[in-house]
């Protein structure tokens, strides 16, 4: 592991739950590992790249955005879709569903929607729905009614949350989908910190907490959890330019460690949850001498 001091941290990834954030802020003369400074270098990159079928694989959150009394097609209609929440500000009106997309194996891509159909521009909006799908430059496409297809744009925000939309100017209809990526991994743990007490060492870090994330904003608030550390894995190492190896395990946010007269130790940890492992925390590390 290289020794980087960090002068200043110029890039900012977002500030909500789903979006882009620096998974450790830092301070100037602060210790990273490559790993840390890789997906830095990573989250940067994914803007510049365009999205990929690979990239939506799994199961989501999803949120609806239409018009107050309209699907895609033409909000002065009134068509209806079931299961929408209350308007928000008589401006849009939204509705909550789970997708799943997948890998069929031979080369093409597949959804599969629980109790609606949003990727649409026709047809039965209010069933479940199966369709195969393709992304090609910055759009997914799948079928319409008919044997026509529709393509509607696609931004990534982060590797958990991706928006797709078409506005359709001949109505002045839309159609706006926000996906947020289920069973994720925790965060990564922050502010892990050490001290020194005649070579007892005390770790300490900020907990890995639930995160609450508001799927909708305006009279009707519904919101997803999950996130939480269940325990925590300590690495350590004694040379600088040396290999981590697991030292410990931890449910709660502090452990405690021996060393001997004459040594340096690195430290860092992980979060862990049924779906995964964190990134590292910061890296600490701390010499004790008689």
């Amino acid at each position: 592991m290289r020794l980087l001091t960090i002068f200043c941290l110029l890039f900012s990834f977002g500030l909500t739950a789903k979006d882009y954030k620096s998974l450790q802020r830092l301070n100037e003369g602060d210790v990273i590992s490559a790993e840390v400074f890789n997906d830095m270098m990573d989250r940067i990159e994914l803007t510049l790249k365009n999205i990929t079928e690979k990239d939506l694989m799994g199961t989501w959150d999803l949120v609806q955005t239409v018009c107050i009394s309209g699907v895609p097609g033409n909000c002065s209609q009134g068509s209806t879709l079931t299961g929408r929440l209350d308007p928000i500000d008589g401006l849009y009106s939204q509705r909550l569903d789970t997708i799943n997309f997948t890998d069929d194996g031979d080369g093409t891509y597949s959804f599969q929607q629980t109790n609606y159909c949003s990727l649409t521009r026709g047809g039965d909006v209010n069933a479940p729905c199966n369709k195969n799908f393709a992304i090609v430059d910055g759009r997914i496409i799948f079928p319409s009614e008919g044997n026509l297809s529709a393509a509607y744009n696609m931004k990534k925000i982060s590797n958990s949350r991706i928006l797709i939309s078409e506005y359709f100017n001949g109505s002045a209809s839309f159609n706006i989908i926000r996906l947020d990526k289920k069973n994720l991994p925790p965060e990564p743990p922050a502010n892990l910190s050490v001290t020194n007490s005649s070579g007892t060492i005390s770790l300490s870090w900020d907990a890995v907490d639930v995160e609450e994330t508001v799927l909708v904003d305006g009279t009707t608030f519904v919101s997803q959890s999950e996130g939480a550390a269940s325990s925590y894995k300590i690495q350590s190492k004694d040379a600088a330019l040396g290999t981590y190896t697991e030292l410990a395990a931890a449910t709660s946010n502090s452990y405690t460690d021996t060393i001997p007269s004459g040594t340096t130790r690195w430290y860092r940890v992980y979060a862990v949850n049924e779906y995964g492992t964190s990134k590292g925390s910061n890296v600490v590390s701390i010499s004790y001498s008689e």
